[in-house]
């Protein structure tokens, strides 16, 4: 039961991140110049539909982040809460 517990509270911190990424990507997109800034290090361009905003590379990495972080949560929720499943029927 509490292996239940534990996969749903990642599966939870994994939405959480994913709509942080989310979040901060239209935040980025409508709040960054539209201009490629090379002095400033804003090189990176990122489309948000047909909106394009320069970005950083810190600010890229941020995006990198929180992306690979809700998908590794997603995994690793769904691993612990299939072993668990399977766990309670060998149990059973």
């Amino acid at each position: 039961m509490k292996t239940l517990t534990l996969a749903k509270v990642l599966m939870m911190m994994g939405f959480f991140a994913w709509v942080s990424y989310l979040c901060l990507t239209v935040y980025y997109g409508f709040s960054r110049p539209t201009v490629a800034q090379p002095e400033v290090g804003r090189t990176h361009a990122v489309d948000n539909h047909g909106h394009v905003a320069f970005l950083t590379n810190r600010e890229v990495a941020n995006l990198h982040l929180l992306l690979e972080t809700s998908g590794g949560l997603i995994a690793i929720a769904v691993a612990v809460g299939l072993f668990a499943k399977l766990r309670q029927r060998s149990n059973a």
